[in-house]
């Protein structure tokens, strides 16, 4: 395990942090136009 792919290791990483973060982002903004319909958190 050299630097090298140590280095790709983590670039992977960051792509999958950032992808979840949309990801998440987009489930957070689609639970909140459902909740302006009807509230879930009852």
């Amino acid at each position: 395990f050299d630097s090298f792919h140590a280095d790709k290791y983590i670039l992977f990483r960051s792509l999958t942090t950032i992808e979840k973060h949309i990801y998440v982002s987009d489930l957070n903004k689609k639970n909140h136009d459902r909740h302006s319909k009807f509230d879930l958190f009852d």
